[in-house]
Parts: C-alpha cells; structure tokens; sequence
C-alpha cells in the first residue's frame, strides 16, 4: 500500500475516534513532508528506520525562515522536529495496529528530545499597550480580550458559533482537541466587549452562525485571526508577534498569579493533566517568586523570624508597602423561588483577619461554584449591621451584583478601611440571590435540589498596610 492510500484509511479512522481536523492535517502533512524527502513512499512497508533516522538528520541541518519577509534563516528548534517525530512514528503505530505493515520498522527510532525553554508570557504592561490599541476597534476588542480573559485555543475562538457565547453566564462552550467539549469562563468587562460587537459591529452571515466575522459576513478562520493579531502587535509595538498561543499562555500565568489555582486552570485549559499545565503553560515573574518566597521561606518558617522594623528610605519602601492577602471560604443556600416570585437576597457576615487596624485594600476577589447566582460584597466599618439593614446605608462599601465565576473589584485608588473595634479585623457581609428560574423541571424534587443546592464561595482580599 502506498502513502496516499495509508492516508485516506488514516483519515476516515481518525474522523471517526473524534480527533481535530487540525490534528489529522498536521499528521497527513508531516508524512508528507517525509515522502517528499525520500522522493515519495510507493510502498509504506519498505520504509525503515534509517530513514527516519536520516530525516531528522535533515531536519536539524535545514535552514528555515520565520515568515515570508524574513530574511534571516534558522535552524529548526529541537520541540518541532520532536513534533514531526511523533506525528511519523504515530502514523506507522496505528498501520501496526490496523494490520496494514506487519512490523513497525520506526518503532525502534528514538524520539529527538524537545527543548524546555521556560514558557513566555506577555507581561502587564505589554497587554496594557494591546488593549489600547484595539480600545476602537470593537470587533479586535471582543477576539482579544476573550483570548486573554478565557485562555481558549485559537481553533476553538474561531469555530465558536451565536448559541455557544453566554453572555448571561460570562461563558463559552468550546470543543478542545479530541472534540472534549468544555466551558471557559470570562469577566463582565470581557461580556461588555462580546455583547457590543455583537448587537452593533458584527455584520449579517452568509454561511451558519459563527459569532466572530469577516467584514463581508463570513466565519473568520483561524488563520485569518492570527493576522489579526499580528497587526495588532505591531501597532502595539509587540516583539516578535502578538500570538494567540502565547496569549493562551499568559492567561495561565496571570490566572495563578491573581489567585487561580492550578486544578482551575488546568480545567478552563481543557488539559488532561495538570502536569501539561505546569510544565508548558505556567511561567511566574521573578517579583512574584520573591514575594512567595518572602511567605515560604524554610529559615523564616523554622526560627519563626518577625522581619526587623527598617527605617523607610528610597530602598526599604517597596518592602513596606508589598501587598498581603487574607481569605475566607464561605457556603450559602439560596431560597427557593417560584417561578415569578423574587425572594430577598440570602446573607453571611463574617471577619476576616488582617494585619493592622487600617489598610489599603487592593482588589477584591469573589470565586464561586455558581455563576449562575446573584452575588454582593459587602465591608462595613465595623459590626455587621442588624437586620433588617438599610441597603442604601452610606457606611456600606459594595461591590456590584455579579454574575461570574470569578468575579475581581479593583478600585482606581486604594480602598482605605479602618477596623474601628480594634481587633485587626475585616467585617464583611455575601448576599446572594436566587438561581435563574427553569421551567423545565416539572418534578418538585428535581426543583427543591436545582432551587436550593449550596453555593461555595471564596473570597479572598489582597491589601497592604497604611
């Protein structure tokens, strides 16, 4: 059997396990690549292992080019010749096991090891530059900030259809590699940017009803996207490039870094594995190693060590003023409600422990297993309130209701917050909702456990002292 031929079984087996159309091209394409340089492949099982062995030999001494106006030429890296290894050896594997050669000659080769660059993420004050840079133009807007905001895959953004985009839930359904469906969640901010290019920018489709267009109304491809960004990048001033893999990436970091933990990140990823996540996606910035350090550090931990009181110059007045962190985990169970009746919002006081009587507060943030529920975030200056309380009580600092699973309240400035008891505590109130009505459950058990089901909730504080 010929190449061609091993390819078209290839093709219709692996359509029918469920594995991407991307990841189908990419295998036909590096076989391909490694008939042409054998000066094709009349019969698969007369390929043998030195072969291969002469190929990846190739492969290293060739000279390539980074995009057509580049004019300097480089050698492939070791990670993409391990990637064309893998697909080639794959391909044989499943002709083993479809009975098409009776013996894998390539079995034997060893796979060239990919490097492991530490991964590289954009940093704040490059983002900064991006978002303003499409702050006008609503459709870039909308495809960039859903990127940085949800961490979805560049096929996964552009085969994104209306009925799959939420925005009451701030969430997208996409279909990672393997066609695993999954939800990857996004902010209010991002939710406004979605909403605006789709009620006013987005043109009329001329094919199905994918959300992100070409001016002319058909689906952007992904292709399309990465030029996109590219142009973007270099508005921004971006080196090398503006990539979406690369914006996926610093998602993962920024997401750890504002609080995520890794299981979460690894989910809204769509990984397998957490080891996938923490190996190729997470990089973590030398200030952020050195204030986790600050908290974890062996000798500091063992001896119990208080740090010494500094006089404040120029160089001790960063390490004042680092910023600290304190949580809660909270668990609340909305009322029951029938359908067209609102219930009042459902309360939880509670303290939380911080380091002086008068601080900064930083930002604010609020995760929940519901998205679906109405929450509020409330600081009082002191006791909680009785009830019933006063809703528009001007000793009240709220957040906003949210509806997200990660919600964060910066303020422009510092929040300052004085503890007028005096017992370095924070007092605090949640005040959630009730779940979106569904008129689909006609059971009243089915009803009771959707309506009343806890919600967890953590919300954890980053300050610094006044």
């Amino acid at each position: 059997m010929n190449l061609d031929e091993a390819l078209e079984r290839y093709e219709i087996d692996a359509r029918a396990r469920g594995h991407s159309l991307n990841t189908i091209d990419h295998v036909k394409r590096c076989a391909g690549f490694f008939a042409d340089f054998l000066g094709g492949i009349p019969e698969v099982s007369k390929v043998t292992g030195d072969d291969l062995r002469r190929y990846f030999s190739y492969l290293r001494d060739r000279p390539v080019r980074r995009g057509p106006s580049s004019q300097k030429e480089e050698k492939l890296s070791q990670t993409s010749i391990n990637t064309y290894a893998r697909a080639i050896k794959g391909l044989w594997s499943w002709m083993k096991e479809e009975g098409i050669i009776k013996k894998n000659p390539l079995a034997r080769v060893r796979t060239p090891k990919k490097s492991k660059p530490v991964p590289t993420v954009y940093t704040e004050a490059e983002l900064k530059t991006v978002l303003k840079a499409v702050s006008v133009l609503p459709r870039e807007k909308a495809l960039v900030e859903l990127f940085l905001d949800s961490g979805i895959r560049l096929e996964e953004l552009s085969s994104l259809k209306i009925p799959e985009v939420d925005l009451i839930n701030n969430r997208v359904k996409v279909f990672g590699k393997g066609g695993k469906e999954r939800y990857a969640y996004f902010s209010w901010l991002t939710a406004e940017s979605l909403s605006s290019y789709l009620k006013e920018n987005r043109p009329q489709p001329v094919e199905e009803d994918y959300f992100f267009l070409t001016n002319d109304g058909h689906r952007l491809s992904s292709k399309r996207i990465q030029d996109i960004l590219e142009g973007i990048g270099g508005k921004a001033g971006i080196v090398p490039r503006l990539s979406a893999h690369k914006l996926r990436r610093t998602y993962a970091s920024l997401a750890l870094k504002y609080g995520g933990n890794l299981e979460y990140v690894k989910t809204t990823l769509g990984h397998s594995d957490v080891e996938t996540t923490s190996q190729s996606y997470i990089s973590v910035a030398d200030d952020d190693i050195a204030a986790a350090y600050r908290k974890f550090s062996p000798m500091i931990n063992l001896m119990q060590a208080e740090p010494k009181e500094l006089p404040v110059t120029k160089a001790t007045q960063k390490t004042t003023e680092q910023s600290l962190e304190t949580e809660v985990d909270l668990e609340l169970r909305p009322e029951s409600a029938e359908p067209g009746f609102m219930q009042p919002p459902q309360s939880e006081y509670f303290t939380l422990d911080i380091k002086s009587n008068e601080i900064l507060i930083e930002s604010i943030q609020v995760y929940t297993t519901d998205p679906g529920v109405d929450f509020r975030f409330l600081l009082f200056p002191a006791k909680p309130p009785e009830l019933p309380m006063e809703w528009d009580n001007e000793d009240l600092i709220r957040a906003d209701w949210a509806k997200q699973r990660v919600y964060t309240y910066y303020s422009e400035k510092p929040l300052y917050y004085r503890d007028y008891e005096g017992s370095n505590r924070l007092h605090a109130g949640l005040h959630i909702g009730h779940r979106p009505l569904r008129f689909d459950l006609i059971d009243e058990k089915q009803k009771n456990a959707y309506y009343s089901a806890p919600v967890s909730y953590k919300i954890r504080l980053k300050y610094r002292l006044k």
